[in-house]
């Protein structure tokens, strides 16, 4: 998170105390922001999905690295080794949500909400979140991410639940069923970072 921030801070918004700052995790470890993170993961934890990711998923997030270490903008190799043991990890949570199709929550006192997870290989997609309920639909899609635009357009909100069905139709579901697809899709998001650590790019 810590991470994200400072590159949305330096890139996106162009925040000038950012510009020329090294990382450093401190600067996003104050209450207010923290207390902020876990109600994000809270909210997502109640929240029951279906989600349809693509095998770069991360690749964004390990370009940011790249950028950043060639930049020399970290301190030490030791924060760039934790940043990556951290994505490992997150890797390792997600795919325990898969296996149970519920969301971890951050507080272990009850299971998650349902989650749905299908491996899309052929078609495009980004950060774009469909919400429905009773009583309405809202579309989200990232705009310069992490900024978004929201629309309740009937028409708009219909069309992108005809485009996720599509989706749904042409990709595998992997969490609880389909255990040997499940695992080779983790494995190779393990091999992408693998890939990164050595300089190369896996396919």
């Amino acid at each position: 998170m810590a991470f994200k921030l400072y590159m949305w801070n330096r890139t996106t918004w162009e925040m000038p105390e950012f510009i020329h700052a090294n990382f450093d995790y401190e600067v996003f470890s104050d209450a207010e922001t923290q207390a902020c993170r876990r109600s994000i993961l809270e909210l997502y934890a109640a929240l029951p999905s279906k989600e349809f990711w693509l095998p770069q998923i991360l690749d964004n997030t390990l370009s940011q690295l790249r950028f950043t270490e060639y930049e020399n903008r970290f301190s030490d190799a030791v924060t760039v080794r934790l940043l990556v043991d951290q994505i490992y990890a997150t890797v390792d949570d997600l795919e325990k949500m898969a296996n149970t199709g519920h969301k971890n929550s951050i507080a272990q006192k009850q299971q998650g909400a349902t989650f749905d997870l299908y491996h899309n290989e052929i078609m495009h997609t980004s950060n774009i979140f469909l919400v429905e309920s009773p009583v309405k639909k809202l579309t989200f899609f990232t705009y310069d991410n992490p900024n978004y635009i929201m629309s309740d357009d009937p028409f708009f909100c219909q069309y992108t639940g005809i485009w996720f069905d599509k989706i749904r139709r042409r990709s595998q579901k992997i969490s609880i069923d389909g255990e040997k697809n499940r695992k080779v899709f983790f494995n190779t998001l393990r091999r992408r970072i693998d890939g990164w650590r050595k300089g190369s790019v896996v396919i």
